[in-house]
């Protein structure tokens, strides 16, 4: 790993998008190399005995070594290889390798409103700044996109860092909702009851699929809802709408038939249910799909 950094210029442009990239890079120590490595601007610059304030969030992964953390909210804290920290603006902190321990790190500082919301879904905080992620190639995947995107400052790159920050968050929040799973194969089984659920016929029940996976009908629900975030029969519903959309195409296709084809009790309910996932009744779906075929 290289020592890496790059600040950025933000235009008003960036700002109105929503989510900007201030810095990014990476940082290599050996044991008993001067820390920070390379040359940071005064506002970055970090000193052990002063601490600093950033103005914007700033993440760092250490994918080696150990290290100790301190904030004015959190108090000092160790930590190892593996570990996502989060600080936030305004926050006084200061953090460095332990001795003796090499350290490699990349982080990346971002501000913005689309930031604000997603932090929010990230279970960290001031008080709580540190997620234990472990080595996840993933993560270093996205910060190396941004490296690379960094060195050539092409027309829009902002933008381009901004969605791979926006992908960094998201796979922290999908590690995070893994590890709260007890179950090591927790993947694999909520595959297999999707699979079984898109390839049962519309009478199989989704007490049945239970079943079939070895589990009880209320803890199968309970951990189908908290790994997709929707109750089952909410999901076998989804389904039945999407193939209800892929039948419309079919212009001679009665509606009705279509109705009782996807497992809905009658086309009144059929009706009022794709109304409500689309926005149009499958009578005003289907007459979209002609005129558009038509224009």
């Amino acid at each position: 790993m290289e020592n890496f950094s790059r600040y950025f210029i933000i235009s008003e442009y960036d700002e109105q998008w929503g989510l900007y990239i201030t810095t990014c890079g990476s940082s290599n120590v050996g044991e008993g190399m001067n820390f920070p490595a390379g040359d940071h601007p005064a506002h970055h610059s970090l000193n052990w005995e002063r601490g600093r304030v950033l103005s914007e969030y700033h993440l760092f992964y250490l994918t080696k070594g150990d290290g100790v953390l301190e904030t004015r909210e959190s108090g000092v804290t160790h930590f190892s290889a593996g570990t996502a920290v989060m600080l936030f603006p305004e926050t006084w902190h200061r953090y460095k390798p332990l001795p003796k321990s090499e350290w490699q790190a990349y982080w990346v500082g971002f501000r913005g409103r689309i930031a604000e919301h997603l932090l929010t879904r990230l279970g960290v905080s001031r008080q709580q700044p540190l997620l234990s992620v472990g080595q996840q190639v993933p993560l270093i995947h996205c910060f190396m996109e941004m490296i690379e995107t960094s060195r050539a400052e092409f027309t829009g790159y902002q933008q381009v860092l901004a969605g791979e920050v926006t992908k960094l968050l998201g796979w922290l929040h999908a590690i995070q909702r893994r590890d709260s799973f007890s179950d090591s194969n927790i993947d694999q089984l909520m595959q297999r009851a999707k699979l079984l659920i898109l390839n049962s016929s519309h009478k199989t029940s989704i007490e049945s699929v239970a079943e079939t996976l070895h589990m009880s009908y209320s803890k199968f629900r309970k951990v189908f809802c908290e790994y997709t975030g929707m109750p089952p029969r909410q999901y076998q519903l989804q389904l039945r709408i999407q193939k209800a959309i892929l039948l419309l195409q079919d212009e001679h296709r009665p509606i009705k038939e279509i109705a009782l084809e996807t497992g809905f009790e009658s086309p009144y309910y059929f009706s009022r249910f794709f109304k409500k996932k689309t926005g149009y009744s499958p009578r005003a779906y289907r007459q979209q799909l002609w005129d558009r075929r038509k224009a």
